[in-house]
């Protein structure tokens, strides 16, 4: 559906030549919502602006759908620009037209039949929950009502893609949770392809098949959130994986915890993480009975994905040698991830 090949843009500056975008290089299928995470500075937004052809790469391709972007013409991008949907962080509404008539802009400055926008309005409305409300002005709306006009002005032309531009970061968490439930409802029912450009690793985890991850214009690494806990090799992804425990308290005690202040005697310091069926239960008994060991628990925390339970412990494995590698390997058989953190 959306594929960047090699994608490089410049821009100039007084200071010289800023690469805003470095060899970027990704593929999302149709139908996945396919989040991209970086903090401020990373590039995310002029990667968005490339899928909606508002900016041309220097170097590589960007195709979406059956149209390469980098090379089409004026009236080829005009076309294609009302099957790719846009949602902003500020809503981007006007203020001095209705709900219904933000939403009927869409469809007019399409060329649509007038006669047909009504009940196409109105469709839209009942789909994003605004019954009754066709009437108001966004000023009379709260936050959430505001950003589901837009995702019903971004739907009015029935887009085959979806982006997102910081579409929650102005939100309460209640309404961002209101508002991603709402995205993954469309992308179900509609097999929509969305692209969700976010600096909140709790709306990747939340609605995302897929998430990469930038840093100074690069993709740095890539996979499903559970992947990406399982094995995270960049610093960035670290971070960002942190913000993934359930609440504050269990923040804070993640942020004190110092795995190499930990007594771990003569055995080793393992993480281990598993995803559904394994982290409710890291089968540490089953360890424990199999390999004669008695386990200890460190720390440790769940989260949730769309794909399910994420788990992550630290336990002290008093073993070494060639029996801890079989702890590790028998472990592995049950797809649950261990990394050695340190040895006694």
């Amino acid at each position: 559906m959306i594929t960047l090949s090699h994608a490089k843009k410049l821009f100039s500056t007084s200071s010289g030549a800023i690469t805003a975008l470095d060899d970027v290089t990704l593929t999302v299928e149709r139908g996945q919502i396919f989040g991209i995470i970086g903090y401020s500075g990373a590039g995310k937004s002029t990667l968005i602006r490339l899928l909606n052809g508002l900016e041309r790469p220097d170097s590589g391709s960007v195709i979406v759908g059956d149209l390469d972007l980098s090379v089409a013409s004026e009236a080829q991008l005009a076309r294609a620009r009302p099957k790719i949907g846009m949602i902003f962080q500020h809503f981007n509404l006007l203020w001095s037209r209705t709900v219904a008539g933000n939403i009927a802009f869409a469809l007019e400055i399409a060329g649509v039949d007038k006669s047909a926008i009504p009940a196409r309005v109105a469709e839209l409305i009942r789909l994003v929950g605004l019954e009754g409300r066709g009437g108001a002005y966004p000023s009379q709306l709260s936050g959430g009502q505001k950003q589901r006009v837009g995702i019903a002005r971004a739907l009015a032309n029935r887009p085959d893609v979806l982006l997102c531009d910081e579409a929650t970061s102005a939100l309460d968490p209640e309404t961002t949770d209101s508002i991603l439930d709402l995205l993954l409802s469309i992308n179900r029912r509609f097999n929509l392809t969305i692209v969700l450009i976010t600096h909140e690793m709790h709306v990747v985890r939340r609605i995302c098949d897929v998430v990469a991850v930038m840093e100074a214009g690069r993709i740095v690494e890539q996979g499903t959130v559970a992947e990406l806990q399982a094995n995270a090799k960049q610093p960035v992804t670290r971070r960002f994986l942190r913000q993934l425990t359930e609440d504050a308290e269990a923040q804070e005690l993640d942020e004190g915890f110092d795995p190499y202040a930990v007594d771990i005697g003569s055995g080793a310091l393992v993480r281990l993480v598993a995803s559904g069926a394994g982290a409710r239960d890291l089968v540490l008994a089953d360890v424990a009975r199999r390999f004669n060991l008695s386990l200890d628990i460190v720390h440790g925390h769940l989260s949730f994905t769309r794909e399910g339970a994420s788990g992550e412990l630290y336990v002290e494995v008093p073993a070494k040698g060639q029996e801890l590698v079989e702890v590790l390997a028998w472990l592995a058989e049950r797809d649950i991830a261990a990394e050695i953190v340190r040895r006694g």
